[in-house]
């Protein structure tokens, strides 16, 4: 196995002609979104997401806001990477937590059996059953609405009003919250929270230090409000995350 830290600067904003993927690899969104498409099957992976990709399998892949993407990236041997579900899934609380601490203990410094003991209790977190494989045309049309309006919030940087995303998509802002929950198991509200969390972790992580300006920077009222909604998705306040992320 082998983990790398990737950049993506590819600014396309339609999808790229199917080629077959190089590696079998755990991919994990934490910065951007970008369209993936593999065998007709579409999903809009954002910060809240992960992809399992399998080598030789046609894939396409889109930037439609056309920002910077940064993932990690989990190399697999083919016999470990088989025994994962295809496809999109949601990152839990619990594994982006995982995911997070395997970055900083990589960056302290580990031995490789340490990093493949932290590597397989991550790998157990994986969903068995991918979003983006189950249901039928009106379960895909739910989900096509639910990626539409991830892209919205990503592309305003997630200051998007209620009212305003679920005009971009098309439902009255009931039946979107409605639409939300049920496809992703978590209201509007949380999914963006956790999205700005998610940002903020990240920046954290890459050394940003000021928490008034990361406040500012994802639409929190104040430095108060960052850290109340902090520390009801992360039993910790942005100050403690930010030790826990120093390198």
């Amino acid at each position: 196995m082998a983990v790398l830290e990737v950049t993506c600067l590819s600014d396309h904003r339609r999808f790229t002609a199917p080629h077959p993927g190089p590696v079998y690899a755990l991919w994990l969104q934490r910065v951007g979104g970008f369209l993936h498409r593999v065998e007709g099957r579409e999903c809009y992976v954002d910060r809240m997401g992960g992809v399992m990709l399998r080598e030789g399998q046609d894939r396409q892949v889109a930037h439609p806001t056309g920002d910077m993407d940064l993932g990690t990236e989990l190399r697999l041997p083919e016999e470990l990477a088989m025994r994962l579900p295809v496809g999109h899934f949601m990152m839990t609380r619990e594994f982006d937590r995982a995911h997070r601490n395997v970055l900083v203990a990589c960056r302290r410094g580990i031995d490789d059996f340490e990093l493949a003991d932290r590597l397989y209790a991550l790998l157990r977190l994986v969903p068995g059953v991918p979003g983006n494989l189950r249901g039928g045309a009106a379960d895909r049309q739910r989900r096509h609405a639910v990626s539409h309006a991830a892209q919205a919030l990503a592309a305003d940087g997630l200051a998007l009003g209620l009212d305003a995303l679920a005009e971009r998509v098309g439902y009255s802002p009931h039946h979107l919250s409605r639409v939300f929950r049920s496809v992703t198991g978590m209201t509007l509200t949380a999914y963006r929270n956790e999205l700005r969390v998610r940002a903020v972790l990240e920046d954290l992580h890459a050394g940003e230090t000021s928490l008034l300006v990361l406040a500012a920077r994802y639409g929190f009222a104040d430095q108060a409000h960052l850290t109340r909604v902090m520390r009801r998705h992360r039993d910790a306040t942005p100050s403690e995350m930010r030790r826990l992320s120093r390198p």
